[in-house]
């Protein structure tokens, strides 16, 4: 019998906040990156490009080691990975307000962050989030997921702060140590691998003890649906990312002026959060893949105001809230699809590698919408983004329906947490 929506968030609850602090770690190195640009180029002479690719670095890391970290996570539980990762990362963090003239030390600090936040990736945050809800695991996940915002929106903050007041490197051991105290001590005590329930009889406990349901991994990588996934979410990834780094400089060049430009920007991150937790509620509701291709299919009209309409400030205000709400969709659909898709036996290793495809789409498609706008003509490449985003909605609607509802032991075993 399914527990009631109550049980489900008395139980959960700890697992959310945690995942919920948890997803900063994501943001917060990256969110801060700005302040610092400026000083390091000041102290040790590198033009704004080459500070700036410690920043990809991170994403290939992320790309390269997500996998990888999923069959861990399948194998031994997602705890000792996100513990394990956020030391790496405030630790790699601390060791730059070390760095001398050495740029080879600077990029190496940078990929063991890009190493640490794989460890402890939103995905794997997640992790405890998806295993602990059904009934309304839609929510959870999109409240869990809204911890990278406030971490992206603090991290600057606090970080700028102390180097006006104490100079960069005091403000990346300032850095260090906010991660590390807002995260390590929620984690320690509310983060939790799946154990079994107190005074369960001798039969729930080999429930709790059998493998979670769910297709076998290789039956996972020949179905048409994971890479119908696979395939939108690299696609609206490196679309919304696009967007994230060119958007400002698309304004501009329509005449828009900068300050302004840069508030419809804020303005779309905003949207983002009431995307996430208006997607996360629904999906809970109506078939997810349907609500995904909705949200895959919001940036192409968006494209079109860019490339015909009045470039004027409500108008660019009503394209942000288009982006912004696919943006908060898009990803919380990436754990949500997996679990519902392909089960809970191994998770990990399969939202893992969606993550990988999502952060792939972002490494690549931005650079190249880069390219092509070269000179500051964007009309060719607002056209191919808004072709990507209805190939990435037309994936969606091709994937068929879920398999049969989750049983019964995956959501005692939830109810275990």
């Amino acid at each position: 019998m399914t527990a009631a929506p109550e049980d489900e968030w008395r139980r959960g609850r700890a697992m959310v906040l945690a995942a919920f602090v948890g997803a900063g770690l994501s943001s917060a190195p990256i969110y801060s990156f700005g302040v610092f640009a400026g000083p390091l180029g000041s102290e040790f002479g590198w033009p704004r490009a080459q500070v700036i690719v410690a920043q990809a670095l991170v994403s290939v890391m992320i790309a390269v080691v997500s996998p990888f970290v999923g069959i861990m996570v399948d194998r031994h539980g997602p705890r000792r990975a996100a513990l394990l990762g956020t030391i790496i990362v405030s630790g790699a963090i601390a060791s730059l307000s070390q760095l001398q003239q050495s740029y080879a030390a600077y990029l190496f600090a940078w990929t063991i962050i890009g190493l640490g936040i794989g460890l402890a990736s939103t995905m794997v945050w997640l992790r405890g989030v998806t295993t602990s809800f059904t009934t309304h695991r839609g929510l959870a996940l999109s409240v869990a997921l809204c911890g990278s915002s406030v971490g992206g929106a603090m991290s600057p903050a606090l970080t700028a702060a102390i180097l006006t007041h104490w100079g960069w490197r005091a403000a990346y051991i300032g850095l260090s140590v906010y991660l590390l105290l807002t995260i390590i001590p929620i984690a320690w005590f509310c983060f939790r691998d799946p154990k079994p329930t107190v005074g369960a009889t001798q039969r729930e406990k080999r429930a709790d003890a059998a493998p979670l349901p769910g297709v076998e991994l290789a039956v996972a990588l020949r179905s048409r649906n994971f890479w119908l996934l696979a395939l939108a979410f690299m696609v609206g990834g490196g679309g919304i990312t696009s967007f994230i780094v060119h958007l400002v400089p698309i304004l501009t060049g329509r005449g828009m002026p900068p300050l302004q430009a840069a508030t419809v920007v804020s303005w779309m991150s905003i949207a983002a959060l009431g995307g996430r937790l208006a997607s996360g509620a629904l999906m809970d509701r109506v078939f997810a893949t349907r609500l995904g291709a909705a949200a895959m299919f919001l940036p192409v009209p968006a494209c079109a105001i860019l490339l015909f309409g009045r470039v004027d400030y409500p108008t660019c205000l009503a394209v942000a809230a288009l982006l912004g709400v696919s943006t908060g969709a898009e990803f919380n659909m990436i754990s949500f699809l997996t679990a519902r898709y392909f089960g809970l036996r191994h998770f990990g290793a399969l939202s893992g590698m969606q993550f990988t495809s999502f952060t792939i789409g972002s490494i690549f498609l931005p650079a190249t919408i880069g390219v092509l706008s070269h000179g500051g003509d964007y009309s060719s490449a607002l056209t191919i983004l808004a072709a990507l985003f209805a190939a990435a909605c037309l994936a969606m609607l091709l994937c068929t329906r879920y398999p049969a509802a989750e049983p019964a032991l995956v959501r005692k075993q939830a109810a275990a947490h």
